[in-house]
């Protein structure tokens, strides 16, 4: 690419500017909900959906976390802690490079647990692995989970270049939520080895806990959950500041 434009969290652009000259900056908002899901093997379930209940279906199983640093890894760890799960004492965390192979770890028997999205949701599901999840992250709210940022060279040297990228964006995301007939045509193009049905499941999970942004925008309390979720696992404890890492001038 050849300005740079990346397609991450604000938090991974936070990790990747320390101490350099040049950092990465949020300019648009793209994937504003955490689009990670906890399923458990086939026929378990906890009893209820409140806290306590939840600790206790967690602990003593065997989690395919996916990878360490990754954002699923991170979400669920960060999860485990809220409920005072002991992440050394209370589960064993798997974590694969590879994030489908949370679905082999529990269709082979060795985890009980696994995080995940669509369409590795459904596939599970299909192979009567797991059922439905059983947590969802998109429950946090507002998360901006996969954003566009650029460098803060480029804000200040090529303004009007972010300023049409952006507003590009932004237009996708319009069209999104206006015409899910044309956002299937996309869907299919960049993934076609997917079946009818994976596509349906993906776009319609999509749509009903609404994964994309609407307007762009990244607030400050949206970026405080990111933070938090590092600062709870142990990644990056250092201070923050909201005015350097997003930049909403050519969103607003």
């Amino acid at each position: 690419m050849r300005y740079g434009e990346i397609s991450l969290g604000p938090d991974s652009n936070e990790l990747a500017n320390d101490g350099s000259s040049d950092p990465i900056v949020a300019v648009a908002n793209v994937v504003n909900r955490a689009n990670v899901y906890l399923m458990a093997e086939k026929g378990e379930q906890p009893v209820d959906d409140s806290d306590e209940a939840l600790a206790e279906f967690i602990k003593e199983k065997n989690i395919a976390a996916s990878r360490y640093g990754g954002s699923p890894n991170l979400l669920t760890r960060s999860l485990f802690i809220d409920l005072g799960i002991d992440l050394e004492e209370d589960v064993i965390l798997e974590e694969p490079t590879d994030v489908t192979a949370v679905l082999a770890l529990v269709e082979q028997g060795k985890s009980q647990i696994a995080n995940g999205a669509e369409p590795t949701i459904t596939e599970g599901i299909n192979k009567g692995v797991w059922e439905e999840p059983f947590f969802g992250f998109p429950s946090l709210g507002d998360y901006p989970y996969s954003v566009i940022s650029v460098k803060q060279s480029t804000i200040e040297e090529e303004p009007e270049l972010v300023e049409g990228f952006v507003q590009a964006v932004l237009r996708g995301l319009e069209t999104v939520y206006e015409d899910p007939e044309l956002a299937e045509e996309v869907l299919r193009t960049e993934f076609p080895t997917l079946s009818d049905e994976q596509i349906e499941a993906t776009q319609n999970r999509a749509y009903a806990d609404e994964h994309w942004s609407k307007d762009g925008i990244i607030t400050e309390e949206a970026l405080a959950k990111t933070m938090d979720v590092l600062k709870k696992t142990g990644i990056h404890d250092k201070p923050y500041s909201y005015e350097k890492m997003v930049d909403m001038q050519f969103v607003e």
